[in-house]
């Protein structure tokens, strides 16, 4: 959703791991005709903009903005290994 601030093209959160080597951050190496792992659209994410983890990194917390009203707070799950995110939770 495009508002003042955002082009509203982003397709929601995205999972990427830290490469100590290169210094850098790169998408998980997803299987063979899978995209990166994402977090959006059919999740009910639009314009994802604030996120913070717990202290294990095993959830994710998500708020997101809305043109039409108030945005959502979601809890999401990630796979340490495969950068999976599945949404556990999610209230307006």
């Amino acid at each position: 959703e495009k508002l003042g601030h955002v082009d509203g093209k982003g397709k929601g959160v995205y999972a990427v791991r830290f490469d100590r080597e290169t210094l850098s951050l790169v998408p998980f190496t997803p299987m063979p005709g899978l995209t990166t792992p994402q977090l959006g659209g059919a999740s009910g994410l639009v314009n994802p903009t604030w996120l913070t983890s717990c202290g294990d990194g095993k959830v994710l917390y998500i708020c997101d903005e809305r043109g039409d009203g108030p945005g959502n707070l979601a809890a999401v799950s990630v796979d340490a290994a495969t950068g999976a995110l599945a949404l556990l939770n999610s209230i307006p």
